[in-house]
């Protein structure tokens, strides 16, 4: 995601959208922002894995929830 163009703040959760989630849920939005701060748009500015930040949410804790996913690929294996 190099150029999202006019789809960059549908693209994951903006900064001031992170920043909402963690007072909701009384988490500390710096160290959501060092796990899931994924893309920098210059028009949007920060934009965070949607995915991630519900995971640390729900399971109140963060940690990278991407590497207990895995490809097609190994699951022919």
């Amino acid at each position: 995601m190099t150029s999202p163009r006019q789809m960059a703040e549908y693209v994951g959760f903006t900064e001031a959208e992170v920043k909402t989630i963690c007072k909701e849920h009384d988490m500390q939005f710096k160290e959501m922002q060092q796990w899931y701060d994924g893309y920098y748009f210059e028009k949007i500015g920060h934009v965070y894995s949607p995915n991630s930040v519900i995971e640390a949410i729900d399971s109140r804790e963060f940690g990278n929830y991407w590497s207990r996913t895995e490809t097609y690929d190994l699951r022919m294996m």
